[in-house]
């Protein structure tokens, strides 16, 4: 799992001289300090994006994504990266089943995270979305 963040530039800030005097320039110290900066900032966003979602969320998407993955495994689709064509049709099984837009439009963050989140483009685009919002007027009573 990628931690966020992580391939921001590490590196250290190496004085530099001046060619007169060969001393440590202010610009270097000015640097040095931007990047002591740079890193507390850096731990900040760490710590921001993990708790961007609650552990409520987390489960929930986890529970999305192994429903998705033993659908595309049940149907010899592969899961990632998943075709949007294979996204479409699982949420049409889900609407068959008398899932509500709701849980469908959940199931598609969550696929689309996990797409993300390994580095894949999402799969769920307009056209799944589409056939999500047609699913609508089945639960209108």
């Amino acid at each position: 799992m990628k931690e966020p963040y992580r391939d921001l530039p590490q590196e250290t800030c190496a004085p530099t001289t001046s060619r007169e005097a060969d001393q440590p320039t202010q610009q270097s110290c000015r640097d040095e300090d931007d990047r002591t900066s740079l890193s507390k900032t850096m731990r900040a966003a760490e710590t921001f994006a993990l708790a961007a979602r609650s552990s409520t969320t987390i489960r929930a998407y986890s529970s999305d994504w192994k429903d998705f993955a033993d659908w595309c495994a049940e149907n010899y689709l592969p899961a990632l990266p998943a075709e949007g064509s294979s996204v479409a049709l699982y949420i049409t099984a889900l609407a068959e089943r008398g899932r509500k837009v709701a849980t469908i439009s959940r199931r598609l963050v969550s696929i689309a995270s996990i797409h993300r989140k390994e580095g894949y483009e999402s799969p769920c685009d307009r056209s799944q979305r589409m056939v999500r919002d047609g699913t609508a007027p089945r639960f209108v009573a």
